[in-house]
Order: structure tokens, then sequence, then C-alpha cells
């Protein structure tokens, strides 16, 4: 423990020098502080934060009683122990009134000198256990939301691994054994649609286990970030030529607006995994024959960056859920694509470590625009 601090506060000098003297005859190395009443307690007390109060009751402007109401009332000061002395309020009535409001313990005047110290150094040793086990509780509030945020994100796994893993693992099983049971007997036309069939679950369940991974990374905050100057065409252009087969199949057309020269600074992965989030959520509720456009609005100091569809739109009520990290739903999409929302919470996730904001605009029936921001530096 540092030098103890400790505040002397009565309205008579004779009582005030005489603890004072009882301290500073002491070997222990403490700091005093005196004040004539409460009010002007308070202030030092709110200053300095002494260890340790002795104070008067009977004072002007301000009692020791309203002093410790004071103290108690500030979170900063209100562990503060304060020992009430006094010669005229010594009544086991008063002791209990001084003891209710805050008093951790009560001398009379005139001061015992060896029982003062004993009080003194009691309440110094105690303060200072009890300032030990404050900062006990904050480490173990700590670990405690660890440990529950872990928990949480175990949970969540599970969910996404029982709604949307079992789901398409069990269609690629049926299709599997179904054409394995009568391989003979199926023409080479029935064979690629079966085989387009287990294409496309297969692909289904590959993008639930990537993002479930690099989800799964960022809740154990293990996230490789490492951001550059570069350009963002770039990485849209990658996500495109990797999406474009699933939208050709629904007849969909992916724009890249994005001009060859805007650059910003992002982790190039994080930032690809948001994107290819996020187009692929744009084919996914698009109609055939639909548009999905990638555009960017610079700004001084974030570029914003939009991807907008002419899907069926969502509505306000859920605009709110899709955007909040504890809620999981699975949704279909118009060519009844399965999804748990997993990939936005990334994105969410991405975004946030890059400093930048995510938010959507949305009209029932004309499309969606999800935007965020990247910093230009």
């Amino acid at each position: 423990m540092q030098t103890p601090k400790i505040l002397i506060v009565d309205d008579e000098m004779v009582h005030l020098d005489a603890i004072i003297d009882v301290i500073e005859d002491e070997d222990w190395n403490y700091e005093v502080f005196s004040a004539f009443n409460g009010k002007t307690a308070l202030e030092i007390a709110k200053k300095e934060i002494p260890d340790l109060i002795i104070s008067d009751w009977e004072m002007p402007e301000m009692n020791g009683i309203e002093l410790i109401k004071h103290l108690k009332s500030e979170p900063k000061i209100a562990d503060i122990p304060v020992i009430m002395c006094t010669g005229i309020m010594t009544t086991s009535e008063n002791l209990e009134t001084a003891l209710n409001v805050g008093a951790v313990d009560y001398v009379r005047k005139p001061v015992d000198k060896i029982e003062l110290i004993a009080r003194i150094k009691a309440n110094l040793h105690l303060a200072e256990k009890h300032s030990e086990v404050k900062e006990l509780n904050k480490v173990l509030t700590v670990k405690y939301n660890e440990i529950k945020k872990l928990n949480e994100a175990k949970d969540r796994i599970f969910a996404v691994i029982s709604h949307d893993l079992r789901g398409p693992v069990g269609t690629l099983k049926l299709f599997i054994d179904l054409v394995l049971s009568n391989l003979r007997n199926y023409s080479m036309e029935e064979l690629e649609e079966f085989i387009e069939m287990i294409s496309k679950q297969s692909g289904s369940v590959y993008s639930v286990l990537d993002n479930l991974l690099l989800w799964a990374n960022s809740q154990r905050d293990n996230v490789n970030y490492q951001p550059m100057k570069q350009k963002i065409i770039n990485a849209v252009a990658d996500n495109v030529l990797l999406l474009n087969a699933g939208a050709n199949k629904k007849g969909i057309t992916i724009q890249n607006n994005i001009p060859e020269a805007i650059t910003a600074t992002f982790d190039n992965d994080l930032i690809s995994t948001v994107i290819r989030n996020l187009i692929n959520n744009a084919i996914k509720f698009t109609k055939q024959g639909g548009t999905v456009s990638i555009n960017v609005e610079k700004g001084e100091h974030f570029h914003t960056i939009i991807v907008s569809d002419t899907g069926v739109g969502i509505s306000p009520d859920r605009i709110g859920k899709i955007l909040d990290r504890t809620l999981y739903e699975t949704t279909f999409g118009t060519d009844t694509e399965k999804g748990s929302g997993l990939g936005l919470k990334l994105c969410l996730e991405f975004i946030e470590i890059h400093k930048g904001k995510i938010w959507v605009e949305s009209e029932l029936n004309k499309g969606s625009k999800f935007c965020f921001t990247l910093p230009v530096n």
C-alpha cells in the first residue's frame, strides 16, 4: 500500500490537533489532511481520495452524519471508511445511527492514543483488503464474461450445425445413397441431374462451414488482421468471378461498378469474406433475371461500398433482426437456398475490426442495399 492518506474533520482546533499529534507520533508514514466542517472535508475527499476519514459529529455547515451520506452517494468516494469521533453523541443509539449511515467505527473524545492508533491501523488494513477484493471481483467479472461469451458462441455453433449443416448433409447422403443403390438403372441425363443436385448441396455445406470456421476464429479473437492500402476493385472482382456461375443459373447479372483507381485500407481476406457474403445474399434473394450491382461512394476518410439487388426486399421489422449479433434464423432464398444469417454476423465482426459501419436499406418487392464503410487511410 502507498503512503496512507488520512483526513481529519473537526470544527475545534484542540481536538483536531490532538488527533493529528497522535498520528504524527507513530512510526508509520501517514499523509494527513484536515478540515473544519463536512463541506470542506467532502471537497478534499473528492480531490485526494483519502484511505480513511476520522470525523467529528456536530459541526457547522455539514455535520459528520451528513458527510457520510454525501460520501456514500458518490461512487468514486463511497468506499472510503469513516471513523466517527465525538465527545457528545456517545449513547448506544448514537452509535447505531452512525453505523447505520455507513460509519465503520466509533471512538469517544477525548481520544485514547492506543485505542485510536489500533482502530486506524485496523481500518486501514480492512480498507486495503476491501480494495484487493474489489480488484479481484473486477478480474473475475471479466473472466466470467469471457466464459459466458464462449458458451454463447458454442451454443450458436451448435445451433448452426444443427439447422444449417444437418439438412444439406442429410440431403447429400440421400442423393448419394439413391444413386449408388440404382446406379445401373439411371440414364446419363438422370445421373447428371443428380450430380448437379449433389454439387449444389455440397456448395451450400462448404459455404456454411467456411463461414462457421471464420466466425469461430473471430469469437476467439483469433482473426489475422493485416490491413494495407489497396484497390477495392480487386476484392470485388475476385468474388464476382467466384459467384458468377451461381448467378448465371438464376439468370442474374452481377455488375462490378467499382472504378479502377479507388483505394482503401483493409485486410483483403476479411473484406473479401464480407463482399462474398453480401453478393451471395443478394443472389440468394433475387429472382430469375434480376441484377446485383456493386458500387462505391467516395468519402474523405471512409469510402462506402454498396451491394444492391433487385430482389424481394426486407421488411422494416426484419432489418433490425438481421443485424442483431444475438439472433440467428434460418431463411430461404428465391430458389429455396437455405441460410442461417451467420454470413451477415461475420460481416458485422469484420467491418467492426476495420472501425467501419454497416447498414441496410431495403424496400419490399423492390430490392435491398447493403452498405459498409472502409477507411481511406
